[in-house]
């Protein structure tokens, strides 16, 4: 790096409006704003960060920060060869605009159309509006900027004292179709008060097993990609190495594991933190691990030009770690009904808890179901799917030629304490021949 000045900046400007009604209550709203700018600069010695609060406040304390200004010494890191290129570019995603007046309006409407739903202990419904508007710029003379307006519909209910919270979300909810959203959420809500009756699993055995298209998403996230972000990939030892063949030959041609922020939805992201625009990554391809997800400084470690676009903050006060944007696995060659047809006897997991990963990886079911000669039977309670990450990619048998997404605004990805970083994920439905489950 030669001993020029350099400055990146970034201006944000996010606005988040909640509207949330209680069983019985009237509808209420909460409002949070944000505008600030954070300048990083380079001496030729040192790098330095400025962070400018323009504005924060938030309607429900009523005490807004005007012109907090700090500076602080950071950590070198290397400027993206992209950013030297001068580049002018604008991205806009919008959702469907409703006023406030209509937003409540339907939020109450919901609520007395779910009220024959006498078996609920607790309905919450919850309308969120997201607002982002980014703008980077350095002394190249780059400008980029990304906006991002999007809306979700959230219905969270108790079904019982000792049950699990239930939880339905609609991103991109039309409140021109009222009826369309109870239906749905009904729909949801009998699947949960049916499970009520589900018989407990009992032991611990392998089995084939099927996964939605929600829970191939969930633990792709989780339990494979997170591996392969490059801080994690180079301080751990528990992955398979780059070029290494990771799934079965006669299915390697079909299964590849994607991040790319292109994709409209909750994980957009077309240009992430240090600049650089999104791209079509490849975690593993054709069954092979083939990239990872890099920054700028990880990408001059591994002598490439251009990083991922995968550097990001949950706010310009946060440091840019390498974080996924969208990410699923790609659709393969059978159809769904061939898929299930293909199980005499073993379980389909449509919804989860949760995912981790430490030595082995743990996925909690929510709603689980027996299948018998290829058909969907009664549901099943399972306290966990657990196994090797390599194990179960190498007993994978069978994937569907669709793949789903899966967006929300109130979820998010978690690392260093940066949680609800928004995200999407999705895959297939994904056919195992052997996975342990208790």
């Amino acid at each position: 790096m030669t001993s020029t000045c350099y400055f990146e900046e970034i201006v944000q400007d996010k606005s988040c409006h909640d509207y949330f009604i209680l069983k019985n209550q009237i509808v209420r709203d909460v409002a949070t704003n944000f505008r600030g700018k954070r300048l990083d600069c380079f001496d030729g010695y040192t790098w330095t960060t400025r962070l400018i609060d323009l504005f924060q406040h938030n309607t429900k304390n009523g005490k807004p920060r005007l012109n907090t200004i700090s500076q602080k010494k950071v950590e070198k890191y290397y400027i993206s060869n992209q950013s030297s290129q001068i580049t002018h570019k604008e991205y806009e995603y919008a959702h469907r605009l409703f006023s406030p007046e209509v937003i409540k309006d339907s939020i109450y409407s919901i609520s007395e159309m779910m009220s024959f739903l006498d078996r609920l202990y607790d309905l919450e419904i919850r309308f969120r509006i997201l607002n982002e508007d980014q703008v980077y710029r350095n002394n190249f003379g780059s400008f980029k900027r990304k906006m991002f307006r999007a809306n979700s519909l959230a219905i969270a209910y108790q079904l019982g004292a000792q049950v699990p919270v239930g939880y339905f979300e609609i991103f991109d909810a039309d409140l021109t179709n009222l009826s369309g959203i109870v239906n749905e959420a009904c729909a949801e809500i009998y699947k949960d008060l049916n499970f009520l009756k589900a018989k407990h699993y009992r032991g611990s055995k392998k089995c084939k097993c099927i996964f939605s298209p929600e829970v191939t998403g969930l633990f792709v996230h989780e339990c494979v990609v997170h591996s392969y972000e490059a801080d994690y990939y180079f301080s751990h030892k528990n992955h398979s190495s780059i070029g290494d063949v990771v799934v079965p030959r006669r299915l390697q041609e079909y299964i590849s594991i994607v991040d790319y922020g292109g994709i409209r939805g909750s994980g957009y992201t077309p240009f992430d933190d240090e600049g650089t625009d999104a791209c079509k990554t490849y975690i593993i391809q054709e069954g092979r691990v083939s990239e990872l997800l890099t920054n700028s400084h990880y990408a001059r470690l591994r002598h490439q030009s251009v990083s991922s676009g995968n550097a990001r903050g949950k706010s310009i006060y946060d440091p840019n770690l390498i974080r996924m944007t969208t990410t699923y696995m790609d659709k393969g060659n059978q159809s769904v009904e061939a898929l299930f047809e293909s199980v005499g006897e073993g379980i389909y997991i449509e919804t989860s808890q949760g995912a981790f990963l430490k030595d082995k990886f743990y996925l909690i079911p929510r709603r689980a179901y027996q299948i018998r000669k290829g058909r969907i039977k009664e549901p099943v309670s399972i306290s966990c799917v657990s196994g090797r990450v390599s194990e179960l990619l190498y007993s994978i048998s069978g994937i569907s030629n669709t793949v789903r997404f899966r967006n929300s605004l109130y979820g998010g990805c978690r690392k260093l304490n940066q949680d609800h970083l928004r995200v999407a994920y999705g895959g297939p439905y994904l056919s195992i021949d052997a996975v342990t489950i208790s």
